[in-house]
């Protein structure tokens, strides 16, 4: 998800390929006058582009679980996903230039799939942090799923158990995980951190798909 994002939100003017439909559909768009939406690219510099934002939906599914239900699935993260980038435009109008992502790893039925969400959304502090912006999904990567610096970065299996076993409960209840870092760095002793900037919401989105991502750098070759 994270390739195809930056791979729509290129500058279309450092495009090698004529023939690149993303260069096509810019230039086509730009001879009706259609508004471009401006984009900071990974190297901080601004361009505008007028190839479209898109909602996306994933559904993370186990093998053998119904295509169709996948598919409900997708299609119902995308719709909430859109909804929350109508929202989000409300207070903030540059939100309308964002890209919107939402997922699910859970395939018990559309309807309890889209009621937990509901509920972890309104939790007070949330539960989750999803829908996300196109920037928000990116920095949710890189600030917990980074191999080099992310909450699973060590590749210690007892920190990834202590994780889902002590810190997911506190979290999901509201509290301060603080004491419990503290206790885990004294058993330990290593210091104990959490993401700079961390939420409740983010880390355990973070630790429902800790096994799930992969990065493999496509984004490279395509800037």
């Amino acid at each position: 998800m994270r390739y195809a994002l930056e791979w729509l939100d290129t500058d279309p003017e450092r495009i090698g390929d004529p023939g690149d439909p993303r260069v096509a559909l810019h230039r086509a768009l730009s001879r009706v006058r259609l508004p471009g939406r401006t984009v900071v690219g990974a190297d901080a510099r601004a361009h505008v582009t007028c190839v479209p934002t898109v909602g996306a939906g994933i559904a993370v599914q186990p093998v053998g679980a119904p295509l169709s239900l996948g598919y409900d699935l997708c299609e119902a993260m995308c719709a909430l996903a859109k909804a929350g980038r109508r929202t989000a435009v409300v207070a903030d109008p540059t939100a309308a230039e964002e890209h919107a992502v939402a997922w699910t790893t859970r395939f018990d039925g559309v309807d309890r799939v889209l009621a937990r969400t509901e509920a972890a959304r309104a939790a007070v502090p949330a539960r989750t942090a999803l829908p996300m912006t196109g920037s928000a999904f990116t920095r949710f990567l890189d600030r917990y799923l980074s191999p080099s610096g992310g909450l699973f970065s060590d590749g210690d299996s007892h920190h990834r158990g202590w994780l889902v076993s002590a810190l997911v409960p506190l979290l999901e209840s509201g509290a301060d995980p603080g004491p419990e870092l503290d206790r885990r760095s004294r058993a330990t002793g290593q210091p104990v951190t959490l993401p700079e900037g961390w939420t409740h919401g983010e880390l355990l989105d973070a630790v429902d798909v800790r096994d799930l991502y992969l990065d493999p750098g496509l984004t490279e070759g395509t800037r």
